[in-house]
């Protein structure tokens, strides 16, 4: 119940600083500097130059310089991940956490992205692989790749929501093996993965933000390929902070006759 309480707690604060910040805007208008005066040299080469007087070989242009939001932008996460796992699982490694890191292509409202999800835990039960047994004191990095793809909905309370599916890829890797005086070669294991990110997106450039997300996914991971004792599925909550930017277009644009 305590529990509860403290996550209500944190959904409400979550929605005040929403009501009170910037939301994600998405600046599709194309803006213009003042009307400017350059001159097409008569040459072979022909190029818009600007010239400070007129000549009998330069004819003017009115022109104005203006800039939009590119469709092609970037964005980057770092964060930190808890992991629940079904029972059998949960018995051998626990519910453990450990940092995320993301990186992802923004392709208008899509994102095309990775995640990299390391982690150290320590066994709570040996188990036995290939007639070599992992003991209690080695230390496993039960780490995750991600690749997904996502689709961001901004909403009129200044949140928007990135559902989001990919593929996620495990791996078991003992990093004190020279400690222990053991080898190990646990397969990896993959699995479809699906969930829902909350992103609270403060602008400090026109186009470019700085976000607060929160997420929860859910995981197919079959880890029964890595020992017959674990089980299949987990779950995941993130929360973290993001950098998103979009490129801009500048172009030229003539005015007049």
């Amino acid at each position: 119940m305590k529990n509860a309480y403290w996550i209500i707690g944190w959904i409400l604060c979550f929605l005040a600083v929403s009501q009170l910040g910037y939301g994600q805007r998405y600046e599709r208008e194309v803006r213009c500097s003042d009307t400017l005066t350059v001159y097409l040299e008569d040459s072979p080469k022909t190029e818009l130059t600007s010239r400070p007087n007129t000549t009998k070989t330069n004819r003017p242009y009115r022109i104005v310089e203006c800039q939009k939001r590119s469709l092609v932008g970037v964005r980057i996460d770092l964060g930190v991940s808890k992991y629940y796992y079904n029972e059998p699982t949960k018995n051998w490694i626990g519910n453990h956490a450990g940092p995320n890191f993301g990186i992802g292509l923004v392709l208008g409202g899509f994102t095309l992205g990775a995640r990299f999800k390391p982690g150290t835990v320590k066994p709570l039960e040996e188990l036995k692989f290939d007639d070599v047994i992992l003991l209690l004191n080695a230390e496993v990095n039960p780490r995750k790749v991600e690749y997904y793809v996502g689709v961001s909905i901004d909403l009129p309370v200044l949140i928007s929501l990135e559902p989001y599916v990919g593929y996620s890829r495990a791996q078991f890797l003992v990093i004190n093996e020279d400690e222990i005086k053991q080898t190990y070669s646990l397969p990896k294991v993959g699995g479809l993965i699906a969930g829902l990110t909350i992103n609270k997106y403060f602008a400090f450039d026109r186009h470019r933000y700085i976000a607060v997300f929160a997420s929860g996914g859910f995981a197919t991971t079959d880890f029964s390929v890595v020992h017959r004792k674990l089980d299949k599925g987990y779950l995941e909550w993130s929360a973290g902070v993001s950098y998103k930017g979009f490129f801009t277009k500048r172009f030229s644009k003539r005015v007049g006759t």
